[in-house]
């Protein structure tokens, strides 16, 4: 009996698994039942003290959803910590806790095992202080912020104006000459976390009392002087000028016991300073005088290196000659120049030239709005020969230059040299970039970098495109010169030992870190700049994280015949050798493409030296490129496609969000279009009111067509990730740009209407 109720137990048991569910499981079995799990659908939050936050969680395979807050263990919170209520919301504390950031853990009821936290981090409710000032008419007051400000207004406007008074981006408010009416207004500020949230503060107005001094409000050229007096007279008073950040004479000029104040010798980042007077015996009586202070000749003081390169145009472009230049000069502060040494190569087919070494001199005059006319007169084989120039000063450490004569067109730069650093000449690790034509007139461009150690250069490693094809990584190897002790004038030479080409360089230093460079040989034009590569630390796939912007210029080449090609972008990258997005606009030869989203990957080597590629996310065309890191986030990069001779720096943007605002004041710019054949290039400088509105003077040369003090306006626009638009009204038509900003002080742009030539475009802050 026992064995047949064995054997029918196991006939029962075969005939079920002989049958399978629906779910592939055994029939008749019970399902496991799946765990409880909680989920709260906000990772994080961010509050002020006082405010609410609702946090949506939820309990799943349990039939009790219920849930049981708590805050820091704490159920249901308390007043330390914030509150939470029982469907979630959230009510921060009305101070900071001493635990900040807090967490809050949802917990399911139906199983007390099963939870989810999320993090709350309190900030203090957004304000300024003081709450309410007094001051006199002319003086100023600090505000400051508990957390970091976005923009200031006065009475709604951005950044105030003459008649409720000026406030700077440092909450530094400076009171209208005279009281307005009503004489109390309104200090806003925006917090930059979240616009939304504002504070506001209230300034009251009062007269002078006690003292005056006059002028209260003039223009004073930089560095030159401006006598104040006092009211009344012999009054015994302390003298002293304030600025956004401070007292520093460089930046703000300084002011004698009698009152007599000196600009600096280039404008202030704001463009005005204070100068104030306080009673000695009554520190509470004081008067306030504003200057604005204005470019002069005395911003050009000192020495200064130049970099060129022009197209003097023909009927028959072949004979076209392309020329190529570096030099130093002394600007003595005064409108004239002296110890001019220049280093010159003119490439013609029809005409090859030797390159030259000569000497010049010449004259200068700033503007207010720091454009410059010149003349240089250069000692040429032939005899003495002038050539004018404009430029644009951005301080009195940098200019940007464009040729101004009728036989062709160019454009250059102007630096600042460390003559102190020149007889301790080159030393270290340097990174470099150049381009330009080779002996057949077709482009050429190099990137690499090499140690300088005791006049040698070794090792060496650099990428070229010749528009035949790419070498990467071919070793270098060469020698360099001391340094002219009075023109930091050098040479240097290397070997590509991949196809044993020999290279000749002339060079002018800017100081040790930097110097600039043009090919000597005949018939060869480059030119090019070095500069000294941060070795603090070993690079890798970290050196490039966030966000950077970048640009380029070169050649597009299609049967034998070079075009120029523009590019400038956005790119964000990982950290990890992925750029995951990007932006970019790109105008070849009057063909655009805006607006373009991108993606890459990269990788980089313990020396800086790196590959990567650029992916357009549309037509899905890739570019392979070189990279070498002058810095993190900061490199020199070269197409290794053979038909796209370019190469382009990239470097870092500024954290923060970008609109309309983040553009004002004074803006230095220029457009050089002067590439294989005579172009429009163009340097002046426009003022941004910071919501959209341009107005500005440019000086330009349009293919051997001179034409100076070009007065136009312009709209503009910003999105948050820095890329913005440009509306140029140049009287028969308005031009587009696009602008892509690294900070609130410089950018690039390019022009993006079909048809219009590829231009590449530079704006840097004044004041």
């Amino acid at each position: 009996m026992r064995r047949l109720l064995l054997f029918l137990i196991i006939v029962a048991l075969l005939a079920l698994t002989s049958c399978g569910g629906s779910n592939g499981g055994i029939s008749g079995e019970k399902e496991t039942p799946q765990p409880v799990s909680v989920s709260i659908l906000e990772d994080s939050a961010t509050v002020e003290t006082g405010e609410t936050f609702q946090f949506h969680a939820s309990v799943n395979n349990a039939t009790d959803t219920t849930i049981t807050w708590t805050v820091e263990g704490v159920v249901g919170g308390n007043a330390t910590v914030g509150t939470m209520s029982a469907d979630g919301l959230y009510t921060a504390p009305t101070g900071v806790p001493t635990t900040n950031p807090v967490t809050v853990k949802a917990t399911s009821n139906a199983d007390k095992t099963k939870s989810d936290t999320a993090k709350v981090t309190i900030f203090p409710k957004f304000a300024i202080s003081p709450p309410s000032a007094t001051v006199r008419v002319g003086e100023t007051q600090q505000f400051t912020a508990n957390q970091e400000v976005d923009v200031w207004w006065v009475n709604d406007v951005l950044g105030g104006n003459n008649v409720f008074g000026t406030i700077s981006n440092t909450g530094l408010y400076t009171a209208p000459a005279k009281v307005p009416s009503p004489s109390t207004v309104t200090v806003k500020a925006n917090e930059k976390r979240d616009n939304n949230k504002t504070a506001t503060a209230t300034v009251t107005i009062l007269g002078l009392s006690g003292i005056s001094i006059s002028p209260t409000d003039v223009t004073v050229p930089a560095g030159a002087t401006q006598q104040f007096t006092l009211t009344p007279a012999g009054s015994d008073v302390t003298w002293e000028v304030t600025g956004a950040t401070g007292t520093d004479a460089g930046t703000w000029g300084k002011v004698s016991d009698a009152g007599l104040y000196t600009a600096p010798v280039t404008p202030p980042w704001t463009g005005k300073v204070n100068v104030k007077a306080t009673l000695k015996s009554d520190t509470t009586k004081t008067a306030n005088a504003v200057v604005t202070v204005v470019f002069s000749n005395a911003t050009l003081n000192g020495h200064y290196v130049l970099r060129y390169r022009g197209v003097d145009k023909a009927t028959d472009p072949s004979l076209a000659v392309h020329i190529w230049a570096v030099g130093s000069f002394v600007a003595d502060g005064k409108g004239g120049i002296s110890g001019g040494s220049i280093d010159i190569n003119q490439v013609s087919t029809a005409y090859p030239q030797q390159p030259l070494t000569t000497t010049f001199t010449g004259t200068y005059a700033v503007g207010t709005d720091g454009r410059t006319t010149a003349t240089f007169t250069l000692q040429m084989p032939s005899g003495a020969e002038t050539f004018p120039v404009r430029w644009v000063m951005i301080s009195n450490t940098a200019a940007r230059m464009i040729g101004f004569d009728d036989t062709g067109s160019g454009w250059g730069n102007i630096d600042m040299q460390d003559t102190a650093s020149f007889s301790a000449g080159l030393s270290g690790k340097y990174v470099f970039s150049y381009d330009g034509l080779n002996n057949a007139r077709m482009p050429y461009a190099g990137v690499g970098m090499f140690t300088a150690n005791a006049g040698v250069i070794s090792p060496g490693i650099g990428d070229f495109n010749d528009q035949l094809g790419a070498r990467q990584g071919a070793a270098l190897e060469g020698t360099y010169s001391s340094l002219d002790p009075a023109t930091g004038r050098g040479t240097w030479t290397f070997v590509d030992q991949s196809m044993g080409n020999y290279w000749s360089f002339a060079l002018y230093a800017l100081g040790s870190s930097a110097f600039v460079f043009s090919c000597d040989i005949t018939g060869f034009g480059f030119l090019g700049v070095a500069v000294q590569q941060d070795t603090s630390s070993a690079f890798s796939v970290g050196s490039l994280s966030g966000n950077s912007v970048f640009s380029s210029a070169g050649y597009y080449v299609d049967n034998g015949e070079a075009f120029p090609v523009t590019w400038a972008g956005r790119a964000t990258a990982d950290g990890n050798g992925q750029f995951p997005e990007g932006v970019s606009d790109r105008n070849l030869n009057g063909t655009t493409k805006a607006n373009v989203p991108w993606h890459g990957v990269y990788a980089i080597d313990s020396d800086g030296r790196g590959r990567g590629s650029f992916t357009d996310n549309n037509s899905v065309e890739s570019i392979p490129v070189g990279v070498y890191m002058i810095a993190p986030n900061n490199a020199f990069w070269i197409s290794f496609t053979p038909y796209l001779v370019t190469t382009g720096q990239l470097m870092p943007q500024a954290s923060g969000d970008y609109d309309a605002s983040t553009i004002r004041g004074s803006l230095a710019f220029y457009y050089r279009a002067t590439f294989v054949s005579a172009g429009a290039d163009m340097a002046g400088q426009m003022t941004s009111d910071g919501a959209g509105n341009l107005t500005g003077k440019v000086d330009m040369n349009e293919a051997g067509a001179p034409a100076e003090n070009i007065s136009f306006t312009g709209t503009y626009s910003v999105s948050d990730n820095g890329r913005g638009e440009v509306a140029i009204n140049e009287g028969l038509r308005i031009v587009h740009y696009v602008l892509y900003l690294a900070s609130g002080r410089t950018g690039f742009m390019i022009p993006i209407d079909a048809g219009d030539p590829a231009k590449m475009g530079f704006i840097f802050r004044q004041f």
